[in-house]
């Protein structure tokens, strides 16, 4: 087959997947609710339905001066329960004279009536202002029942909490730190904090000079509680029984890529987005530098690429789109919903509206059928007064039908100056530059069928 044979042959395919697949540009209209931190700029996937119908999240920010704050949200009254810093359950801590715990970067997890998390380190700057380090990362709970909040163990100075898995069964966490990709067990009922090997096939060294995207966001967990992670070059490891991290042989993440990739795609090759999945009892991720979706069967130990699970307009492009880190970014928030389908906010290109701020991104919400194959670009979401939502990392399915993320909510009117200037003081990198308010973000129920 000649080249120009080749070229209109890969025209017309790319043409019949954009008609099958058309995006839909009509907003997906939401309501912006006020989670009562100005000073948050950026929130992750710490977003969860508790078993008391309440749903629970994080308010996260790079500021001096503040820790995160855990916030609580009554979905039947529609309205803030709190949003409370979390240094009023710190022992041993003043974070008036340290960096603080400025994030919390990983989930929040069940088991017992109680909401398990870990802080992270938000304020990256050399120039401490005269604070001392980062006291290290702390593993905490919300009480459900006694609305405490508990502070179990604090880690080594100067690592935060990047990642964190919990196996309810046997009532362990697993974290990996950041910078040093540290990999921690914690024992909740002995109150044993130990540090296990380094699964990384990079060293520590490397992962810092090169760039902190390296180390991998999620650590995947089976209903059995075997713990799996990956590496920079698409490595996977899994935990044996005696909690030494392996490299699991013949599998890597590369093997679930979809579509046209290019070097910049290929240039952090961990898991970005990965879930359990019972009915066929396999996991499901997204590559961090494409946003291929994959099935991994851990059993078979295969990886099957199923489609490019980004925006319609970045689906033939080779690498997702380049945030202001000018690193290929994926997003956290994935969660299967109804009829096997799996849902995903992305980020897609800005929208300009006359006479508004321009944003780098906007947020759009995908879908994905695993029965059927069939993917859906449902559009970008906006709030009241066409305020755009432009970047999130969190999603969460409620059996109402509603779907809620927290995420950064275009600023506009009076208030406008007032942000910009807490955003110039501090704000996530991916954000830089741009005033917006982080909230929590609700699209009424009528998108999950």
């Amino acid at each position: 087959m000649s080249l120009i044979t080749r070229i209109l042959c890969t025209m017309f395919v790319t043409l019949v997947v954009v008609a099958c697949c058309p995006a839909n540009d009509t907003p997906l209209r939401a309501i912006a609710i006020d989670a009562g931190f100005d000073g948050a700029d950026c929130s992750y996937h710490s977003i969860t339905l508790a078993s008391d119908g309440r749903i629970y999240f994080s308010l996260s920010g790079h500021r001096i001066d503040k820790n995160v704050h855990f916030c609580c949200f009554d979905p039947k009254q529609q309205k803030m329960v709190f949003s409370r810093e979390i240094n009023e359950a710190l022992k041993n801590e003043d974070t008036t004279k340290t960096v603080p715990q400025g994030k919390i970067h990983s989930g929040l997890m069940e088991a017992g009536g109680k909401l398990y998390f870990s802080t992270h380190i938000g304020y990256y700057k050399d120039d401490r202002q005269g604070r001392g380090r980062f006291p290290g990362f702390h593993l905490m709970y919300y009480d459900l029942k006694t609305d405490k909040l508990v502070d179990m163990v604090r880690g080594p100075e100067g690592e935060g909490m990047i990642a964190t898995s919990l196996d309810a069964k046997r009532l362990i966490l697993y974290g990996l730190t950041y910078p040093s990709s540290r990999l921690f067990k914690y024992d909740i009922k002995a109150g044993k904090l130990t540090e296990l090997s380094n699964p990384h096939a990079e060293s520590a060294d490397f992962t810092r000079s090169f760039n902190s995207m390296n180390i991998t966001r999620l650590l995947a967990m089976d209903p059995q509680g075997h713990v799996y992670g990956s590496c920079l070059d698409g490595s996977i490891w899994r935990l044996d029984k005696q909690d030494n991290p392996v490299i699991v042989p013949h599998v890597n993440v590369l093997q679930g890529l979809s579509g046209t990739v290019d070097d910049l795609g290929r240039l952090n090759n961990n898991w970005r987005a990965v879930l359990w999945d019972d009915k066929d009892n396999c996991f499901y991720g997204t590559h961090m530098g494409t946003q291929s979706l994959f099935r991994f069967d851990p059993d078979k130990m295969k990886i099957k690429p199923l489609t490019r699970f980004s925006a319609q307009a970045y689906r033939d492009t080779g690498h997702t789109y380049l945030s202001k880190t000018k690193v290929p970014l994926s997003q956290l928030g994935m969660a299967m919903g109804p009829k096997h389908t799996i849902y995903q906010i992305v980020h897609g290109r800005p929208i300009e509206l006359k006479g508004r701020t321009t944003y780098s991104t906007v947020a759009r919400l995908v879908t994905y059928n695993l029965d059927t194959g069939e993917y859906k670009d449902h559009g970008p979401i906006s709030c009241q007064d066409d305020r755009r939502v432009t970047f999130v990392e969190s999603i969460l399915l409620h059996p109402s039908g509603d779907i809620y993320t927290v995420g950064s909510v275009e600023v506009i009117g009076e208030k406008h100056n007032y942000f910009k200037e807490l955003r110039e003081t501090a704000t996530a990198g991916e954000t830089r530059g741009e005033v917006y308010k982080i909230m929590l973000v609700r699209i009424p129920r009528g998108i999950m069928q």
